[in-house]
């Protein structure tokens, strides 16, 4: 993890009984034993709980199909080519050939 030596681990010893002192010297230790054994803990349980999750095979797995989501003409989804709710369509059109269309289907500009 990090590499230091006794020789370094003294210095910073003596640097932090000089800067907080006798008295809070040991009450700094055990706060930072505490936070250091805590961090320890909740880390081994994400990695356990990730393990979990990775190792997990009751689920079935992923076969890249979603299923098709449905829409109804009443929710107002879709292109807008739907009937309304009264049954009339969009534009005015009332599903018949207009007279001067030739072709009879209603598409496309009347001749």
């Amino acid at each position: 993890m990090f590499d230091i030596g006794l020789q370094e681990v003294l210095i910073i010893l003596v640097i932090a009984l000089v800067i907080f002192g006798p008295k809070r010297l040991p009450e700094i230790g055990k706060t930072f034993g505490r936070s250091l054994r805590e961090f320890r803990r909740a880390s081994s349980g994400i990695r356990e709980e990730l393990e979990r999750g990775l190792n997990d095979d009751d689920e079935e797995p992923f076969t890249g199909v979603f299923p098709a989501k449905t829409v109804t003409p009443s929710s107002g989804g879709g292109l807008g080519g739907g009937a309304s709710q009264d049954g009339a369509l969009p534009n005015g059109q009332n599903g018949q050939a207009s007279s001067g269309s030739s072709s009879g289907t209603g598409i496309g500009p009347a001749d």
